[in-house]
């Protein structure tokens, strides 16, 4: 756990190029995209400062990438999962389970995946162009990218009147999900809100069920059921 006292200092980019005092509301729903520098940090001695990005996120959620200011990074912060965290006052330990993802979901569907779209921090198409943070094969964290549309063709739906083809955003932060093209997978889909210019998407919550579709036996039985013998191909 970070804890944050008189140390940390913090900008919007969008609003200042100048460093301040750390929001006096931690966290709070108005944080749109916050660059933090904590100083010092005994536990990377020789590095320097340590770098956050924040970003408001759907859900109340905030996603966290902390990197030093020297050119290797040391880590990225795990996925805040909403349904693992129980200081919440609707906490439900089943809100994971597959039934009560495939009550909140508006589809449920096994798919192929047929295009990946990267958008620039604009929200347009961007060609990647590597190297990429930490030497990973898409973008990451600090890379110009805001995240991804994954173009999905429908072969098998369980819940809701799926269209044939369904766009995916999957966000450029901590909780960001991966999908290979031409890879068949099991989808539990939402419609969540994201900061501007991305808006409300179709999207998946990486902590969830959704899987390939070779390590979904089980589940696929389980979601046949589930559709009472409604699904469609």
């Amino acid at each position: 756990m970070l804890l944050f006292d008189h140390d940390l200092v913090c900008r919007n980019p969008s609003k200042s190029s100048e460093f301040g005092a750390a929001p006096n509301i931690w966290p709070s729903d108005h944080l749109q995209r916050w660059e933090c520098l904590l100083f010092p940090v005994p536990a990377l001695a020789g590095t320097g400062s340590l770098r956050l990005v924040m970003k408001s996120t759907r859900r109340r959620m905030i996603r966290l990438m902390i990197a030093t200011t020297t050119s290797a990074w040391s880590a990225g912060a795990a996925a805040y999962c909403v349904g693992d965290d129980a200081s919440l006052p609707n906490f439900d330990a089943k809100y994971y389970s597959i039934s009560h993802e495939y009550r909140r979901a508006k589809y449920v569907a096994r798919a192929r995946v047929v295009r990946e779209t990267w958008l620039g921090e604009d929200g347009k198409p961007k060609a990647l162009k590597p190297p990429f943070q930490n030497g990973n094969p898409r973008p990451w964290g600090f890379d110009p990218y805001v995240g991804v549309y994954y173009d999905v063709k429908v072969t098998r739906s369980f819940k809701g009147a799926a269209p044939g083809e369904l766009r995916l955003f999957s966000e450029n932060s901590t909780t960001r999900f991966w999908l290979d093209v031409g890879s068949d997978v099991v989808l539990f889909v939402t419609e969540e809100p994201f900061d501007e210019p991305i808006g409300t998407q179709l999207t998946v919550d990486t902590c969830g069920n959704s899987a390939l579709s070779d390590k979904s036996g089980p589940m696929l039985s389980r979601l046949a059921r589930l559709a009472g013998g409604h699904s469609r191909k």
